[in-house]
């Protein structure tokens, strides 16, 4: 009984023992096989992922050439700059670099050579050195330098790399060399040929004759093995080697490690077969390890115990396997949609299309072309972006036509290259360049030429063209015309009608012109010279030739030239001919001096009557300037008219001057000039007239001087008879009969008349002579109206008249010399009440316009009419003789208060209605302008004042903001707003910019003849010479340095 248990213990243990062996054996068998069947598909993944990345590889160089195909040269900077543009390259530590070999058959290397330096490479040398003229395969460029420098490389020098590049010419495409020597680094070279475009390349001997060179990529094996194994997190280690050249390429296996699983295989890649061994590493068997039979054999649980966790391990392990898969699936996918990424460079507009048409992809540049977002372009049918293009062709297509998202027109030459990926799927590239441009650019020259030939026909400009060899000439229609032959006239020999026709006289001369410049000594060959037409009469001609061809030797073979009849610039030259003749006739027999100078004041030309006149010879005065001639106050008055005229022909300048005579006098002229334009000497001409009126000036000085004698001697016994009438009526009056009062009032009436009458004419005199004294201060308008008003109230009483005045408020400050305006209220007011209707209305008045104060005096009389207006101030001017009789008067009052107005820098006007009235008007300076900022405190006297005359209102403020501190600044934009300043305030210091007007000049003048004591600086001198103004040199450097500060703030600006 005991041994039946222990048998059937036995038997039991036996059982568990086989059942729990055959489950480690069955364990141990699925394990190793699950991790042989892992290895074998981590190996397939990492050997697809590396002939992938050299397929990325190969992409780079078909990129590279179809940029190479796209520009018709390609300098050392651009080939740089492109190769730094591929992000594609960035983390691709395998492919060392990309580079160009070109195809140098024997008798191209000088011009290899000069290419190259064209081409931005300086010292470029071949290595190594071959001496003859033989074949050379020879790197123009490679980039990056830093990593490898294969720049000059001659491929051909080394057997197996020149065997190498024949083989990938015959075949057409991209193979990899075998390992190169020493100074390739250890890399092999990836080598893809470039043919010429318009040559075929069907057969390898086509291919061998269109090729130009290389495109290639030294290739790192142990990099790209390294970079592989970091992929696949270093589960495996590989060593490739060359099966055909029996070289080792790449080695990463430790031969004292036994791995666990071995796997090798020949795999063909690029045209080289190469031997892969991979060898599993500890990273891969742990994730793989085969614990699980030790856990059966060692635990002795249950058989379906142990099965139930073997299968849930083996299970676990399966999707482990699943998740690496996908991992590095979808690794494969990113380096794919990098592959992809390559096409979106800023080189060239790219697109990928497939054998339907339809974009699949596009590169920024081609969505901006088009005019779509890249996202946009997918979908797109090419046909539909470049009408007639067809996707499943190779094929090259020069300026044709796209259209843009717009709808606008495109002009773009095309090339369309087809290609099949990895799923055996067709698919194009088409490589598009933006010639609208240079296509718009050339349509717009052949326009431009059409308009150019219908100018010439339509211009009467004919052009012939002459075989020196055989003397025949070929001439256009225009030419005909020129001639007077009709336009569809056939003629054998142009060139013997053209000689029968030419005036016998002229003849010599077009010979000799011809030869002259035939033989090469002259430019060109111009001539003028007369045709006789078929009606007998003869037209001048002008010819403009050159010797357009040559022979070796120099001899000329063909003249081009054009032809025009001038006969009407000839004809119009005749007449200016004959125009000048009667002109200077003219000139020499005028009875008045006459002459012409130039823009510096020289005498060109004058007649007899100048020379009377100055009492210089013709010799002297055409050696003399006209300002010789002239003060210089009156020079710079004639010369600031001048300038403001300038341009202008029907304006000029005329006043009366004093003349420097020979023999040390002077002589009164009354001088006009006026400016003409010389076309000929393209420069300004001046031409002055100058009349005698010495004599007319030593009457008016003798008719003054016995005016002024006859008053002066007259006011006395006036003044006498006057007081006696004066005492006779006041001591008399009551003793006297009616008849002997009403004759001394006559008297005494006609005496005061005759005394204002002399008075007037005193002033006047005074006036013209400038010897009245002008004492301007600021004065009270409110006070100079009343003063005016009180003493003119007893003439309105006298003629009936309401007098209205009231004092305004505020009260203003003129400047003004009292007395004499005073003058001129009473004149007015008293003119005013003269001429009113009994019972009617005089009413005086002022207002504020501007910087000025204007004074007004309106009445209700007669009025005056129109006819009357322009001789209203003149001298012994009324409205109606007649009214001097009723109203007394002797018409020097207006005259009069017109200087006075004019003397205070004012201006004087009136309005008037027939039978309504009139109203005066006259103007004041304000004492105080109305924009004008009282001083802050009485310190504010001592600064200093500056007035700064500046069109720059920025420039102004800037100056302004600078001199604030120890200065007050005021600035005006105008002329006419400097002046009223001046009149109004005393400025230390003036600043004028002469770039404002003309008048500047005049101004920087009157400020030194009138404020002596302010000083003036002149800007923007070094734009406007500030010749012959009265600068001191201390001045003229302060104004340069402000010009410079201001052109430093315009260039900053």
């Amino acid at each position: 009984m005991t041994q039946a248990p222990s048998l059937a213990r036995a038997v039991l243990l036996a059982v568990c023992g086989a059942v729990t062996i055959g489950g480690f054996v069955m364990v141990q068998d699925r394990s190793q096989t699950r991790a042989a069947e892992a290895f074998i598909t981590l190996t397939d993944n990492a050997r697809t992922a590396l002939i992938e990345r050299v397929e990325r590889h190969n992409n780079l160089l078909v990129g590279m050439q179809l940029y190479l195909d796209s520009s018709d040269n390609v300098t050392f900077a651009e080939w740089r700059d492109y190769v730094r543009s591929l992000e594609s390259v960035r983390g691709l530590t395998s492919l060392v670099g990309l580079g160009y070999a070109n195809n140098l058959q024997p008798g191209s290397l000088e011009q290899f050579f000069e290419a190259t330096t064209s081409d931005g490479i300086a010292d470029f040398r071949i290595r190594p050195a071959r001496t003859g003229d033989i074949e050379r395969y020879v790197i123009k460029f490679f980039e990056p330098v830093e990593s490898l420098d294969l720049q000059g490389l001659d491929l051909a020098a080394y057997p197996a790399l020149a065997e190498a590049a024949r083989d990938a010419a015959r075949s057409g495409e991209t193979i990899l060399a075998p390992p190169g020597p020493a100074s390739t680094g250890g890399t092999i070279l990836m080598l893809r040929p470039r043919y010429s475009l318009d040559a075929p390349v069907d057969t390898p001997e086509e291919r061998l004759a269109a090729l130009r060179g290389w495109n290639l990529g030294p290739l790192d094996p142990q990099v790209l093995v390294q970079e592989i194994e970091d992929e696949f997190a270093g589960a495996f280690r590989v060593r490739i080697d060359d099966a055909g050249a029996r070289t080792r390429l790449a080695d990463t296996t430790l031969p004292d490690v036994q791995p666990d699983f071995r796997l090798t295989e020949v795999v063909p890649v690029l045209g080289r077969n190469w031997a892969f061994t991979w060898e599993s590493t500890p990273t891969f068997e742990a994730m793989n390890a085969r614990s699980t039979p030790w856990i059966v054999l060692v635990a002795g649980v249950a058989v379906t115990a142990l099965v139930a966790a073997l299968a849930g391990v083996l299970a676990r392990r399966e999707i482990a396997v699943r998740r690496l898969v996908e991992e590095r699936t979808r690794e494969l996918e990113a380096r794919a949609e990098m592959n992809r990424s390559f096409l979106d460079n800023r080189v060239v507009a790219m697109l990928i299309v497939d054998a339907d048409g339809s974009v699949l992809s596009g590169n920024q540049a081609a969505a901006r072309l088009f005019g779509y977002a890249v996202s946009d372009l997918k979908g797109v049918l090419l046909n539909n972006l470049i009408p007639g293009a067809i996707a499943s062709i190779d094929w090259t297509l020069s300026t044709t036509q796209g259209v843009h998202r717009d709808g606008s027109t495109l002009y773009l030459d095309v090339q369309v290259n087809r290609w099949t990926n990895a799923g055996d799927n067709a698919r194009s590239t088409v490589l598009i360049r933006d010639v609208s441009e240079q296509t718009r650019t050339s349509r717009q020259l052949d326009e431009q030429e059409e308009r150019f030939n219908r100018a010439i026909n339509e211009a009467g400009i004919g052009v012939f063209d002459i075989d020196l060899e055989s003397d025949v000439s070929v001439v256009s229609n225009s030419w005909l015309r020129v001639m007077g032959l009709p336009a569809d006239v056939t003629l054998e020999n142009p060139q013997a009608l053209f000689r029968e026709r030419v005036h016998p006289e002229d003849r010599p001369i077009i010979e000799a012109a011809n030869y002259a410049h035939i033989d090469g000594h002259t430019d060109r060959t111009v001539t003028e010279y007369r045709v006789r037409f078929d009606d007998g009469t003869w037209r001048w001609m002008r010819s403009n030739a050159v010797v357009t061809e040559r022979d070796e030797d120099g001899r000329a073979l063909r003249l081009l030239g054009v032809q025009t009849d001038v006969t009407d610039r000839h004809e119009a030259q005749d007449a200016l001919r004959r125009s000048e003749e009667r002109f200077r006739k003219f000139l020499a027999q005028a009875p008045v001096g006459m002459a012409i100078f130039d823009g510096q004041g020289r005498f060109l030309g004058l007649n007899e009557a100048m020379v009377k006149l100055t009492g210089y010879s013709e010799a002297e005065l055409l050696e003399m300037r006209f300002g010789d001639l002239l003060s210089k106050d009156d020079l710079a008055q004639i010369f600031d008219t001048v300038v403001e005229t300038h341009g202008d022909g029907a304006r000029g300048y005329t006043g009366e001057h004093q003349l420097s005579h020979r023999n040390g006098g002077h002589v009164w002229a009354l001088l006009s000039v006026a400016w003409t334009f010389d076309a000929d000497r393209g420069s300004d001409l001046y031409i002055v007239q100058l009349q005698d009126i010495s004599e007319r000036r030593e009457i008016e000085r003798l008719k003054s001087e016995f005016v002024a004698t006859v008053s002066h001697e007259l006011r006395t016994p006036l003044t006498s008879v006057k007081g006696a009438l004066d005492l006779v009526v006041g001591a008399m009056a009551d003793k006297l009969p009616k008849s002997s009062l009403r004759l001394l009032d006559i008297a005494q009436s006609n005496t005061d008349r005759l005394i204002y009458l002399v008075n007037d004419i005193l002033d006047l005199e005074k006036i013209s002579a400038g010897q009245i004294d002008f004492h301007i201060q600021p004065e009270s308008a409110n006070e100079l109206l009343d003063a005016s008003v009180k003493q003119t109230r007893p003439i309105a009483v006298q003629q009936d008249v309401h007098l209205v005045w009231r004092p305004q408020e505020p009260d203003r400050m003129v400047l003004a010399d009292a007395g004499r305006l005073n003058q001129v209220l009473l004149n007015l007011i008293s003119n005013a009440c003269k001429f009113s209707h009994a019972g009617g209305r005089v009413e005086v008045w002022f207002e504020v316009r501007g910087a000025e104060v204007m004074f007004f005096v309106k009445d209700e009389g007669v009025g005056i009419s129109a006819t009357h207006r322009n001789s209203i101030f003149k001298p012994f001017s009324q409205v109606d003789s007649s009214d001097t009789r009723e109203k007394g008067g002797t018409g020097l009052g207006l005259n009069i208060c017109k200087e006075l107005v004019e003397r205070m820098n004012g201006r004087i006007d009136f309005e008037s209605t027939l039978g309504e009235g009139t109203t005066f008007r006259f103007t004041c300076p304000l004492a105080e302008p109305a924009d004008a900022e009282p001083d802050e405190t009485d310190a504010a006297s001592s600064r200093t004042r500056i007035l700064l005359v500046e069109g720059d209102a920025g420039f102004g403020g800037l100056l302004r903001s600078h001199l604030s501190g120890d200065s007050e600044v005021a600035i005006v934009t105008c002329i006419d707003a400097a002046r009223e300043r001046l009149r109004s305030a005393r400025y230390d210091v003036v600043m004028v910019d002469l770039g404002l007007a003309s008048a500047a000049r005049r101004l920087v003048r009157d400020i030194a003849r009138e404020h002596p004591d302010s000083k003036i600086v002149a800007l923007n001198a070094l734009a406007h010479d500030p010749g012959g103004l009265p600068l001191t040199e201390e001045a003229l450097q302060i104004g340069r340095s402000l010009d410079q500060l201001r052109n430093s703030l315009r260039k900053a600006s």
